[in-house]
């Protein structure tokens, strides 16, 4: 999920970076899902993907395709639920990348169209290079963000199914005000800490290497 996450974000960030009437517009459409309730976008994406009366199903069985239960496939599930992660966090890290996008330089540009540089090349040289702090806070906190998914498992597949989409979070949820094991739920979210205390040193460990490597 993080992987895609920010590389979508960034590829959306890079395409709207220039100041535009309709890139104003595309910023201000990317940045909704942000604002929205997480139950909201999860209730909708559940509609859609609804197999006996959702959109996306129909169309797809429309054009002849073999559609799965997308929320109740051990297969399709945990995609699902990752989709709707995405769409509702993307717009948060594609407004951190225009705006590191914004401060980069524009003479670095310019010196390396003059030495002969291509888009592909001035973006791997110049501008991942640039904005490698901004890449390593957007990883750091999606990664935390990761661990902490709720509300779009909860409301579309409640953790099924077989427990395929189940995260640390409804576990604790689960322990804590269903089955009232408030000693295995304690443990969970003790477990949840120091797994994201983990996540976030390696990851800022790895992110001070990268920067140094540029």
């Amino acid at each position: 999920m993080v992987p895609v996450q920010n590389i979508v974000s960034l590829l959306a960030a890079v395409g709207v970076c220039k100041v535009t009437k309709l890139n104003a517009v595309l910023r201000t459409i990317y940045f909704l899902p942000v604002v929205c309730s997480m139950t909201v976008i999860a209730l909708s994406f559940g509609m859609m993907f609804n197999y006996n009366i959702g959109i996306i199903p129909a169309i797809l069985k429309g054009w002849g395709f073999k559609v799965p239960d997308l929320l109740n496939s051990t297969t399709w599930a945990m995609p699902t639920v990752i989709l709707i992660s995405i769409f509702k966090s993307f717009g948060f890290n594609k407004v951190i990348f225009i705006a590191a996008l914004q401060g980069v330089p524009k003479y670095l540009y310019e010196a390396a169209e003059i030495d002969g540089s291509n888009k592909a090349k001035s973006f791997f040289c110049i501008t991942i290079p640039s904005i490698a702090p901004t890449i390593a806070f957007t990883i750091i906190t999606s990664i935390i963000g990761s661990f902490q998914v709720f509300d779009q498992v909860y409301v579309t597949t409640k953790g099924g199914p077989l427990f395929t989409t189940e995260t640390i979070v409804q576990f604790i949820y689960e322990r804590t005000f269903k089955t009232m094991e408030m000693g295995i739920a304690t443990a969970a979210a003790f477990l949840l800490f120091a797994i994201i205390l983990v996540a976030t040193l390696i990851s800022f460990s790895f992110s001070q290497k990268f920067e140094s490597n540029f």
